[in-house]
């Protein structure tokens, strides 16, 4: 014999007891899930009350800091805002320094309140004023360059040993320096370096040159003195047999290819006998 249930149901209505449950089940899944939502973002809240308003006291208490190297962290756990942070890392960036709370307030534009609040952490350091001293000034005096020795070139810039010693060498060929411009031929000396040579240096004292006199002078006489080579020695020889007699030097400009813009220079070492004569009675 069969029994009937009671509970016996449709397709129709196991479908809808179904989707029911499914509805029942989802109410319940969204009811926790805002629970836990609403929890977390209290919990979030608090911290960040935590950090806002305490954290000056909990985590700054013990120590100060040089407002100058504030960091975005220590900005944020002070109260700062992110455009009162910007305007002290801008100030910082040009190169600046705040040197007190009123300055840093300046820069920042933080309020009375907070500037109240994290004043007492702020540490700036302390600049100590150092005493003057006194300059004396001291009048300097240049050295002779007619009597410095290679080291004491060194002490112009671009000058070196080598360099030096070149100066040396072509003073002691020409028998000493007498037009400082004369200093310009050395090789090697550019015209900034020979500046500077005489910003430390003078001809305090002119050479005394032996004259030879050039009626009387061998070609290789002439060819050892200063600016004559063996062309010009031979040239102002044959000009002397020419002429029987050179009666003063301003005459070798006759002759053809004689470096005329060098005759000062020349006649340092060169003398017509006239001239001599002249010289040796004077000297008397």
């Amino acid at each position: 014999m069969k029994f009937l249930s009671h509970f016996r149901f449709s397709k129709s209505q196991r479908s809808g007891i179904f989707f029911l449950i499914l509805i029942v089940v989802g109410i319940q899944f969204l009811t926790v899930g805002w629970g836990v939502f609403k929890i977390e973002r209290s919990i979030s809240a608090k911290k960040v009350s935590i950090v806002t308003e305490n954290n000056v006291e909990q985590k700054f208490q013990h120590y100060k800091f040089n407002p100058n190297y504030l960091t975005d962290f220590k900005g944020y756990s002070l109260g700062l805002s992110t455009e009162e942070i910007n305007a002290l890392f801008e100030y910082r960036e040009a190169g600046d320094f705040v040197n007190s709370s009123l300055e840093f307030q300046k820069v920042t534009g933080v309020s009375d309140s907070l500037l109240k609040t994290i004043d007492p952490y702020f540490k700036f350091p302390e600049f100590k004023t150092l005493p003057q001293k006194t300059i004396i000034k001291k009048h300097f005096e240049e050295a002779d360059v007619n009597l410095a020795n290679p080291k004491d070139f060194e002490n112009v810039y671009g000058i070196g040993e080598k360099l030096g010693l070149r100066i040396v060498k072509y003073r002691d060929l020409l028998g000493g320096f007498y037009f400082k411009d004369q200093l310009n031929e050395v090789y090697g000396l550019d015209e900034a370096t020979v500046k500077q040579v005489w910003k430390l240096f003078d001809i305090k004292k002119l050479p005394n040159f032996k004259k030879l006199d050039v009626n009387q002078a061998t070609v290789k006489e002439l060819n050892n003195l200063p600016y004559i080579d063996w062309e010009l020695a031979k040239k102002i020889v044959s000009y002397r047999s020419a002429h029987l007699k050179i009666n003063s030097i301003d005459e070798l400009t006759k002759i053809e290819d004689f470096p005329s813009d060098k005759l000062n220079r020349i006649e340092l070492y060169l003398a017509a006998e006239s001239t001599l004569s002249r010289q040796i009675q004077q000297n008397k």
